[in-house]
């Protein structure tokens, strides 16, 4: 029996408080993060931004603790991208080891 195709998505939701839920959307196919903005008030979704990430042909997404910053793992290159979510600026980018898979973000208190 063949593997099954990898996915080339990855989907990282954060509950707000002010009554809508933010959606990052990773797209390995064309290196790009999407913010999607659910409002649950108005039952609508709307594209806020999207961002490049280079190398992101299959990764991961995480919201820090504090949901401040998203990171991406970037196996395409073998780095981690961090995001500021205010901006959606990427404001460090770090080299891991090989194909890096799995992305774990931890508060440090």
């Amino acid at each position: 029996m063949a593997n099954p195709p990898l996915p080339n998505t990855f989907v990282q939701v954060e509950d707000s408080s002010s009554n809508t839920i933010n959606i990052y959307v990773g797209e390995s196919g064309s290196n790009r993060v999407y913010q999607i903005q659910d409002n649950r008030t108005t039952e609508s979704l709307s594209l806020i931004t999207n961002l490049t990430v280079g190398g992101f042909n299959s990764g991961f997404l995480a919201l820090s603790p504090d949901t401040n910053w998203l990171v991406t793992s970037n196996s395409g290159n073998n780095t981690a991208s961090y995001i500021r979510l205010t901006s959606f600026y990427i404001f460090n980018k770090y080299s891991t080891g090989s194909g890096p898979e799995v992305l774990v973000i931890t508060d440090p208190m």
